[in-house]
């Protein structure tokens, strides 16, 4: 089902071009999520965007494979600007949607790209319990979705006010998610894991996710890369 052999992708704040040329430096087989949302400070939106179409370009003349971009939400008003940019590019894959709670979500972003007579596929990011709720509507609301992604930072501050056990919360939000693509053939690819040094608490992590259906994860450090790959390579159990 794949269109990408390896499923670690290393998250990148498109504003930092160093950034993105070590991580292009890194592997050639790594893929690289440039994020135009969080890891792009508002002040640095505009640059961002300008070298996510070089980086594309850079990182496909050397890999032959395509980008991923991370766009801002929809409840932004600047989502459409990085579509655009993204399809301008022509070396962009997919783009990484955050903060969806509904179908219409996904829908108001397909009828965008159609109107711009060209078709991206999608990774959904679920990061509320609204849209883990919504996630069997949300998965029929487009045939471009290719995976759904877990965002644990935002998931836990959606819960946490109801919350007796975020901790506990969260492991059964993620068995939930990770059930669900199995079941439904989807693409399911975990959170960062944000204490990069802890590395043996971070492949026991990876291997209660591969564990519940998780086929790859996003990753914040390149110690994490080569745990990751490991884990994931084997596909779900």
């Amino acid at each position: 089902m794949s269109l990408i052999e390896n499923k670690v992708f290393l998250y990148v704040p498109a504003y930092k071009p160093n950034f993105i040329e070590n991580a292009i430096r890194i592997n050639d087989k790594l893929n690289i999520i440039l994020c135009l949302e969080d890891g792009t400070p508002d002040a640095n939106k505009l640059e961002a965007r300008y070298l996510v179409k070089h980086a594309a370009n850079e990182y496909f003349k050397k890999t032959g494979k395509k980008i991923i971009v991370r766009i801002n939400a929809i409840e932004s008003d600047i989502w459409k600007e990085d579509i655009k940019v993204t399809i301008d590019s022509k070396k962009v894959s997919r783009i990484r949607v955050p903060k969806v709670s509904k179908p219409e979500d996904i829908i108001l972003i397909e009828r965008y790209i159609e109107s711009l007579n060209c078709n991206l596929q999608y990774e959904i990011m679920i990061e509320s319990k609204i849209a883990l709720d919504n996630i069997e509507e949300i998965s029929k609301s487009s045939k471009c979705i290719y995976a759904f992604t877990f965002g644990a930072s935002d998931y836990e501050l959606s819960i946490r006010n109801g919350s007796i056990d975020i901790r506990s919360d969260l492991l059964n939000a993620r068995e939930k998610l990770g059930g669900f693509c199995r079941e439904n053939n989807f693409e399911c690819f975990d959170s960062t894991f944000m204490n990069y040094k802890e590395t043996e608490l971070f492949k026991i992590d990876c291997e209660f996710s591969q564990k519940v259906g998780f086929t790859g994860r996003s990753v914040i450090h390149p110690l994490q890369i080569d745990i990751a790959n490991k884990i994931y390579s084997v596909g779900r159990i």
